[in-house]
């Protein structure tokens, strides 16, 4: 049986290093680092959201990147998102929402 966790990971363009980390080719480092942490745990990634978000014809401006997990362990993954090394730690926020809640939580650095 699933049990899914909508997981939203949000944080400055400041944590852009690159060209292609602006332009939304590849993730910022720490997102990279979140991914490799998700992956050596069974769970695939994160997928960034920003560089489709142009509906009302301007850019996202922030970096945005999302998924859904089964049996996801929230408390370890906010735990590996704050101990990480962000140039703009302030900015960064993760919402996440299991099946059965109505709205998302929001985690910002210092909650844990």
């Amino acid at each position: 049986m699933s049990w899914v966790t909508d997981v939203l990971v949000i944080c400055s363009f400041g944590e852009c290093t690159t060209p292609d980390e602006y332009t939304g080719k590849d993730l910022p480092a720490p997102l990279e680092a979140l991914n490799e942490w998700l992956m050596e745990n069974d769970h695939g990634r994160l997928v960034r959201l920003d560089n489709y978000a142009r509906g009302g014809g301007k850019a996202f401006q922030a970096v945005m990147a999302a998924s859904a997990f089964n049996h996801f362990p929230i408390d370890d993954f906010l735990a590996a998102v704050f101990s990480l090394d962000w140039n703009e730690p302030d900015s960064v926020q993760v919402l996440t929402k299991d099946e059965e809640e109505s709205v998302f939580t929001v985690h910002t650095p210092g909650d844990e």
